[in-house]
């Protein structure tokens, strides 16, 4: 048997011991804010419901325009409220300035270079210019990650 509530699975088990919840939630239609709720409360103080839903309406418009509060505020003076605002220019950081380098600097560097380097037995210079061409290339990311490993190892074991 499968109950997704625990005090139902025990109550249904044990129905002798059924006990009555000590504390009920009463809702307050008033203060619960919803539509429903409002229509009702107007109704049953005897007020119209169109004329309170507008009189609403109203007043969330001001209250998103922020002139809530002011008593001589009405409908046009929001919307000259919302016509005359100038837009404001947000500056946009610079995150990168001039730390990016321009693909010109990465220009001279090639596997020739790297086959060059590997030749003339400077892994560590080797090294170097794999990781930078990781970064142009990272497609071959798996490729330069094991010829990494292959200079470090042949480094370690020609400082020996």
């Amino acid at each position: 048997m499968y109950c997704a509530d625990r005090r139902r699975l025990f109550y249904y088990l044990h129905p002798d011991k059924n006990v009555e919840q000590k504390y009920k939630i009463e809702r307050i239609p008033k203060y619960s804010g919803s539509y429903f709720d409002l229509v009702n409360t107007v109704e049953a103080e005897g007020g119209d419901t169109r004329q309170t839903l507008k009189n609403l309406a109203e007043r969330l418009k001001l209250a998103r325009v922020g002139a809530v509060g002011h008593a001589d505020t009405t409908k046009d003076t929001a919307e000259k409220q919302l016509t005359s605002r100038e837009p404001v220019h947000i500056p946009i950081p610079d995150y990168f300035g001039d730390k990016v380098q321009p693909l010109e600097a990465y220009s001279q560097i090639s596997e020739e270079n790297l086959k060059k380097c590997i030749r003339e037995k400077k892994y560590a210079e080797a090294i170097e210019i794999l990781k930078k061409l990781n970064l142009i290339n990272p497609k071959k990311s798996i490729y330069f990650a094991d010829q990494i490993r292959f200079l470090e190892k042949a480094l370690v074991n020609s400082k020996k």
